[in-house]
């Protein structure tokens, strides 16, 4: 039997790492929740704790009482080098290989077993534009120069998440499109068949009542609504307003929902201003209601990252990107139509987009 690793940052990197986990049913497979920026995951830890359906054990490095971030690092270095040792790695799956968690455990997972293999996990945009700072001297030697100077010469500097020499495979959603440097590792497809799996349902099912979420209602929406942070938009007000009066007039009788951006504030003015809307929980991550969705649900957004991972759960969902004017920089907006263009998704601005519904199958 070998034994899996899946270190976990945020809820893509879990609802992948769980597919992953399936597909190695059989094996020991240990996920590993790491909170970023002081988050907590223990939520997260106890829904996996009570059903080991999918991982055979949980290990969540919880914020510590540390004074400082390194020595937050010292102190979950040391429970790795404590888990790995008491139970050697065949594999160590993780969504960044810039953690120092994940390359510390790389590092003691191959003085014990020299032939653990290094899994990057897709983690979204990067994985296809590449790290903003790829070209940078900070990127390039300042920062990995501390790093080893403060961690050990274990560490190895990934000029793209993904790319580093602790990396041996690429688990990505859309390998044809996958940046060049993840390209000179084994690439393996992401297999949606798992995201179909009745535990991996009853996963994003759990997660959502835990946050008092009604997954039933989810199910029957048949438009939603993605929205970025406020500021995105020159009135936030009247750009949701504008979506939801295209979609009524190509269906009136359509469902529809808004996922508002987790840092919008405007809750209760939408909820206000739309009683027949469902308004989702802004707070939980649009990765977890996807799953749920009918076959048919079409999901409206701008051309931006918010809407790049609607589709990687079902290659039928129905998506739609709408252009904003002077919404993103110029250069970002033109690598994001490039991809968007790759996977099919369909491009309009807000006075076409009733007759492209209408151009969707039926």
């Amino acid at each position: 039997m070998s034994t899996n690793y899946f270190f976990v940052s945020s809820p893509l990197h879990l609802l992948f790492s769980s597919n992953l986990a399936l597909r190695h049913d059989g094996d020991h497979n240990i996920v590993v929740l790491m909170p970023r920026e002081n988050r907590q995951f223990s939520p997260f830890a106890d829904l996996l704790a009570e059903d080991k359906s999918i991982f055979d054990e949980v290990i969540s490095f919880e914020t510590g009482h540390q004074r400082s971030k390194f020595a937050e690092r010292r102190r979950r270095m040391a429970l790795i080098r404590e888990a790995v040792l008491q139970r050697p790695a065949d594999r160590i799956f993780t969504g960044t290989d810039r953690r120092v968690e994940f390359q510390y455990a790389m590092h003691i997972a191959s003085r014990v077993n020299p032939d653990v293999i290094g899994n990057y996990v897709d983690d979204g945009m990067v994985s296809y534009l590449g790290h903003r700072s790829i070209h940078g001297i900070a990127h390039r030697y300042i920062d990995p120069l501390f790093k080893k100077l403060a961690y050990g010469w274990w560490w190895r500097n990934p000029l793209s998440i993904g790319c580093s020499p602790w990396i041996s495979e690429a688990h990505i959603a859309y390998p044809e499109l996958a940046h060049e440097l993840l390209r000179s590792k084994k690439v393996v497809p992401i297999d949606r068949l798992g995201f179909k799996d009745p535990r991996f349902i009853d996963l994003c099912r759990r997660i959502l009542r835990s946050r008092n979420v009604d997954d039933r209602s989810v199910r029957n929406v048949d438009v939603i609504l993605v929205l970025t942070h406020d500021s995105f938009y020159p009135d936030a007000d009247a750009h949701l307003e504008g979506l939801i009066n295209a979609v009524l007039k190509h269906d009136p009788s359509s469902q529809i929902a808004v996922k508002a951006h987790p840092r919008s504030e405007k809750a209760e003015i939408y909820a206000a201003m739309f009683p027949e809307i469902l308004l989702l929980d802004s707070k939980v991550s649009m990765e977890l209601y996807l799953p749920l969705l009918k076959d048919n649900c079409v999901i409206i957004g701008d051309i931006s990252s918010a809407l790049f991972t609607a589709n990687w759960f079902n290659e039928n969902t129905r998506i739609i990107a709408v252009s904003l004017d002077n919404a993103v920089p110029a250069h970002v907006e033109g690598n994001l139509v490039r991809l968007f263009q790759g996977l099919g998704i369909p491009q309009t601005n807000m006075a076409q987009l009733p007759a492209q519904l209408a151009k969707l199958p039926q």
